[in-house]
């Protein structure tokens, strides 16, 4: 995305927000505990005009957006990462090519 600050995991603060174009938000449901902490950090403010990545997700599926694209690391092996990405084909085709384009070379 062209961000040059190291975009670090939220994990104590919940949420870092990096000015960019497009911005991007990034949170961390690691620590939280009921939806209802979700809803303190206003976090549908945030879907509009913007790229929001959340670790954790899978504590709050239902709270994410219905066009979200759900991306799980799993660890293969101390080298290897296994990326699958879940999303509606009719919005996130030219996205998935890209990311599968950047797997490729890496």
């Amino acid at each position: 995305m062209g961000i040059d600050a190291p975009v670090v995991s939220p994990t104590f603060s919940l949420m870092n927000c990096y000015d960019h174009i497009p911005p991007l938000q990034h949170f961390d449901f690691y620590r939280l505990e009921t939806e209802a902490e979700i809803d303190t950090l206003g976090l549908e403010d945030y879907w509009d005009g913007g790229v929001s990545l959340i670790e954790w997700s899978e504590k709050f599926p239902g709270r994410l957006p219905v066009d979200a694209a759900v991306i799980t690391l799993q660890k293969v092996s101390g080298t290897e990462r296994e990326i699958t990405v879940e999303a509606a084909p009719d919005r996130w085709n030219d996205l998935m090519k890209e990311v599968e384009s950047y797997a490729s070379r890496h």
